[in-house]
């Protein structure tokens, strides 16, 4: 049994260095992000429908890729309505069953689930691939474009996103995702 957990340890410290090297080679890291030791995530919503929000995701103010989550609702109705506006820290979730099927889905660089801490009302908030608002219980879902209120090519952002957002975190670094509303709209419950 040991040597299976030293196998299991050199393994993942072996993710962690594959994930820093991606991480640092492929982009560019500001001055001010070195001075702050800390990685800044916007998630900027454009549009809903009522029962869908679409939006775009920003890392060190660069645009990444899309995001999809419910819609908003005065009253929150559970695996129907996204989290409210704000500030919230993200850390990695070793545990759990998104973590169990993630690690095996992509066992070159999962480390760990995006967990968004911290959101009041809500728990294990998690940024993970999907395409529609059936694949979200107020989780956000990322993809490379956008068709009819649907995500399309999910996996490669959030391949991309998660090996930045991964990186820094493995590197020390803190991380703060920021959601801002900017989908006004009749259709919001």
């Amino acid at each position: 049994m040991k040597i299976k957990y030293a196998i299991q340890a050199v393994i993942h410290k072996f993710k962690e260095i594959i994930i820093l090297l991606c991480n640092f080679k492929k982009h560019k890291i500001s001055k001010k992000r070195l001075e702050e030791n800390s990685m800044k995530i916007q998630v900027k919503r454009f549009v809903n429908n009522g029962d869908v929000t679409l939006g775009r995701l920003y890392i060190d103010n660069y645009f990444q890729c899309y995001t999809l989550e419910d819609g908003p609702r005065a009253v929150k109705l559970y695996g129907e309505t996204r989290i409210p506006a704000g500030k919230y820290n993200v850390v990695l979730r070793e545990e759990g069953g998104f973590h169990e099927r993630y690690s095996k889905r992509f066992p070159v660089f999962h480390v760990g689930m995006l967990w968004i801490q911290n959101v009041p009302g809500f728990e294990y908030i998690l940024i993970h691939c999907g395409n529609t608002d059936k694949d979200t219980a107020g989780c956000l879902l990322v993809g490379e474009s956008i068709d009819t209120w649907t995500l399309a090519n999910s996996v490669s952002a959030y391949t991309r996103i998660y090996k930045q957002i991964a990186g820094a975190l493995l590197a020390g670094e803190s991380v703060e995702i920021e959601y801002r509303d900017n989908d006004l709209n009749e259709n919001s419950n």
